[in-house]
């Protein structure tokens, strides 16, 4: 199934932001705030808010528009039980339920130190060719 959004179900009922980014973001990226900006959640798994880039759909902009530095993002800070199209971390591998955290580049591993979401479909990107991939997730 193509998804043309980061939201896939739930109401946008999260709090919405917008910053500079301080660096490229892709949609469906974990982020955090700076003083200057947004940048992708940098510690993994390090605690933090359930804060994703959104698509600019406000520009046209889809899926596969990355936000370059200097470019205005659009975030939100995700409720419980929202699912979200996120990114899992190249090299993982996670199964339905399986809760998730952040690897420290804006993408999600599998992990239990500082859960914010839980998988929501099975990917297996242990391959060693394998990229960073979509995964439909749930806030946690």
């Amino acid at each position: 199934m193509a998804f043309t959004d980061v939201i896939l179900k739930g109401e946008k009922n999260g709090v919405m932001y917008e910053a500079i980014a301080d660096a490229a973001i892709t949609p469906g990226h974990l982020i955090k705030r700076t003083a200057t900006g947004f940048i992708k959640h940098a510690t993994a798994t390090g605690a933090g808010e359930r804060l994703f880039a959104l698509v600019n759909e406000l520009e046209g902009k889809n899926l596969a528009d990355d936000y370059s530095a200097a470019d205005t993002v659009l975030a939100m800070s995700c409720t419980a039980g929202m699912k979200i199209y996120a990114w899992l971390e190249v090299t993982h591998t996670a199964v339905k339920g399986d809760l998730l955290e952040s690897a420290g580049d804006g993408t999600l591993q599998k992990g239990t130190t500082n859960p914010i979401a839980v998988a929501d479909e099975a990917l297996d990107l242990s391959a060693s060719a394998a990229v960073a991939t979509r995964i439909a997730v749930v806030i946690i």
